[in-house]
C-alpha cells in the first residue's frame, strides 16, 4: 500500500515537474493573436562614475514574435524615447519587418520569432547630472502591421430545401470550428439559420467579430499618427462560390468600420441558393486591414554616484 501511494505521488510530481517545463517552453511571448515586441539586455539601472562625461550606450534589439494565423508581410515598428539627457534614437525612420505565422493546417507550431532583431545603439549623455542623482529613461515600440485572412473557411454546412429534414436549420460554428481566423480581429462564433424554400434556400449568417486586446485597433495606413476613431476592413463571404450580402457594422460595398472602442460586433449576411433537397457547403471569408498593436515599453534608470 505505501509503495502504491509512493508510486503516486512520484507520478503527481512528475505531471507537476511536465506541466511547469511545458508552461515556460511555450510562453517565450505572450500567446495571443497579435504581432509582440519584446525588448532584450536592458539593465533596469545603469552606475554611471561621478566625473562621467560619456557617452553610455545601449542596444536597442529586441524580439518580434507573430502569434496569429497570418503572415505578415508588411509591418513597421516606431521607436521613441523620453529621457533628460543628450542623444538617443538618431533614426527617425520605422524599422521594417516581415514575419511568417505561427500556426500551419489550424495547428499552433513553435512560435514564429524573430530573435535579436538590432535596431541601433543608442548614445546618451546627461551633463547636468548632480552626483548622487538619476536619471529615468523610457523607450517605447509601437508595431503597425498589415492583416490579410485570405483563407478563412467552415466545412460541412448543411444547407436543405423543404424536399429535406436530414439536419438542424440552425447551426453555430465556434472559433475551433473556424480555419485560419486567429488574428487581431478575428471572428470568434458564426451562427447559420437556413430558410428553406422548395427548390432553394436562403441561408443567414451572423459573423460575431471580436477584438480581444483593447490596446490595440484598426487604422486605415501604416503611418506613426494613424489613430483615427475607426478602421476599414475589407469583408468579403462567399458560400460554394455564392456572394453573401451583408449589412451591420457600416458595411458597405466590401468594407466594414471598426470602432476604436469596440471589442465585438455582428455582421449580419445572406445568401440565396438553389438545391433540390440538401448539400454540405464551404463557407470561405477573406478579411484584411491594417492593425496598430499594443505600446510597449522599457525603462532604464541612469544613477550617477556620489
Amino acid at each position: 500500500m505505501k509503495a502504491n501511494k509512493l508510486i503516486f505521488s512520484l507520478f503527481i510530481i512528475s505531471v507537476v515537474f511536465i506541466a511547469a517545463c511545458g508552461l515556460e517552453e511555450n510562453n517565450i511571448l505572450p500567446k495571443n493573436n497579435e504581432v509582440d515586441i519584446v525588448f532584450k539586455n536592458i539593465r533596469n539601472e545603469v552606475p554611471l562614475s561621478r566625473d562621467f562625461l560619456g557617452p553610455e550606450i545601449i542596444r536597442l534589439q529586441v524580439d518580434i514574435a507573430n502569434n496569429g494565423e497570418f503572415d505578415v508581410n508588411n509591418g513597421v515598428i516606431y521607436f521613441t524615447d523620453t529621457h533628460a539627457g543628450i542623444g538617443g534614437i538618431s533614426n527617425d525612420l520605422p524599422y521594417q519587418f516581415s514575419i511568417a505565422s505561427s500556426f500551419s493546417n489550424g495547428k499552433r507550431i513553435s512560435p514564429s520569432i524573430l530573435s535579436d532583431q538590432t535596431i541601433e545603439e543608442l548614445y546618451y549623455e546627461f551633463p547636468s547630472l548632480d552626483a548622487g542623482s538619476q536619471a529615468l529613461l523610457t523607450i517605447s515600440a509601437k508595431p503597425v502591421y498589415e492583416v490579410a485572412l485570405n483563407d478563412i473557411f467552415v466545412e460541412g454546412i448543411y444547407i436543405q430545401s423543404l424536399n429535406s429534414k436530414e439536419c438542424n436549420d440552425r447551426e453555430t460554428y465556434s472559433s475551433s470550428k473556424i480555419k485560419n481566423s486567429r488574428a487581431p480581429l478575428m471572428i470568434d462564433k458564426i451562427e447559420k439559420i437556413n430558410v428553406p424554400g422548395d427548390s432553394e434556400a436562403r441561408v443567414n449568417f451572423n459573423f460575431y467579430l471580436k477584438k480581444p486586446d483593447r490596446k490595440g485597433f484598426v487604422v486605415n495606413d501604416l503611418s506613426a499618427a494613424a489613430d483615427s476613431n475607426f478602421g476599414f476592413v475589407n469583408f468579403i463571404a462567399e458560400l460554394d462560390g455564392n456572394p453573401l450580402t451583408c449589412s451591420g457594422l457600416n458595411y458597405f460595398g466590401s468594407q466594414l468600420s471598426w470602432d476604436k472602442s469596440k471589442t465585438d460586433g455582428v455582421l449580419r449576411c445572406e445568401v440565396q441558393v438553389p438545391i433540390e433537397e440538401f448539400s454540405y457547403s464551404i463557407l470561405t471569408v477573406s478579411m484584411d486591414y491594417i492593425y496598430s498593436g499594443a505600446i510597449k515599453s522599457a525603462s532604464v534608470k541612469f544613477i550617477k554616484n556620489v
